[in-house]
């Protein structure tokens, strides 16, 4: 069950982030690890909670396995 509820936008359009900006954007991260974070986040289409719940035995050449993510509401993996 999905806790989070989505946010209401002004006019009820996405915001879309494209792929030049999203460049732009991760050029400026100097940490390999987030840079890593944030591409695989970007380019599967995570959440940002699915992302924290990520760990290397969830990655694997062909397979990125999401099995947990963090719970805003209740402070914890679920």
């Amino acid at each position: 069950k999905n806790h989070i509820k989505a946010q209401p936008l002004k006019n009820g359009n996405p915001i879309v982030l494209i792929n030049s900006d999203f460049e732009q954007i991760i050029k400026k991260v100097k940490q390999p690890e987030k840079r890593l974070a944030m591409k695989i986040g970007y380019y599967q289409g995570l959440r940002a909670g699915e992302i924290a719940g990520l760990t290397w035995d969830n990655i694997t050449p062909t397979i990125l396995e999401i099995n947990k993510q963090w719970s805003v509401k209740e402070q914890k993996f679920v």
